[in-house]
Parts: C-alpha cells; sequence; structure tokens
C-alpha cells in the first residue's frame, strides 16, 4: 500500500502538477485505493466535489471505507476489480482525475490492455 506515510506529499505534488498544467479537477477516481489515505489527501488538495474508489482487497476496502469516511466530498465506493467496474460503468460518470498507484504490476498483459482502454474513457488526466 502506497502513500501511507507520505500521502500529503503526494497530494500536494499531484496538486502542483494540476496547477502547472492548468487542469482543473473536481472529480477524481482512485482505482485501487487501498486504506484510502492517498484519494482522502488528494480530495483535500484538489477541493474535488466528487470522487469515487475502486478496491478488490475486502480487507483494504474495509480499511478505506473507514479511513474514508469523514472525507470533504461523498465517495462512491466499489469493492471490485478494475476490469469488473469497468464492465458495468461504461455509461457512468468521466472524472477529471484518476489515481492509479501499483495496480498495473498485477494486471496480466490482456488484462493491461483492457484497462488502460476502459480508463482512457472514464478518466480525463490519470
Amino acid at each position: 500500500m502506497d502513500a501511507i506515510g507520505n500521502a500529503h506529499e503526494h497530494a500536494t505534488y499531484i496538486g502542483s502538477f494540476l496547477k502547472i498544467e492548468n487542469v482543473v479537477a473536481r472529480s477524481v477516481i482512485d482505482l485501487g485505493c487501498g486504506y484510502g489515505y492517498l484519494l482522502k489527501a488528494v480530495i483535500t488538495e484538489i477541493n474535488a466535489k466528487k470522487a469515487a474508489a475502486v478496491e478488490p482487497s475486502e480487507y483494504a476496502y474495509d480499511r478505506a471505507m473507514k479511513v474514508l469516511k469523514d472525507s470533504p466530498c461523498k465517495i462512491k465506493m466499489h469493492s471490485e476489480g478494475l476490469l469488473d467496474w469497468l464492465d458495468h460503468t461504461k455509461s457512468g460518470p468521466v472524472y477529471d482525475l484518476g489515481l492509479c498507484t501499483s495496480v498495473f504490476q498485477y494486471l496480466t498483459d490482456d488484462e493491461l490492455q483492457k484497462v488502460v482502454s476502459g480508463i482512457s474513457r472514464k478518466v480525463r488526466v490519470l
């Protein structure tokens, strides 16, 4: 689980990068949110109005639910893998910002191709 101890620093960096690139991000999705620390920090940093999280690990999902319960905005939580999430959200919202930390290395080449293609339709900036 990345960004547990330094989530604030990562969020500050992401916020600075978005400002330099003149990207306004008011919605964020974390695709493999782990315990939710990075997502919570990024929501605060960019003043997100809408957020979502996808996490396949039941243990990490339960921890994230606790960490994110007092988040500044409502978060739509998904307890499933990326492929399953992409399958049933084809017509769902597009997010301004996507976070995806330490996820791709767990996917096969075929899964990675499907996930990258799917994420490209669901996220403006990854």
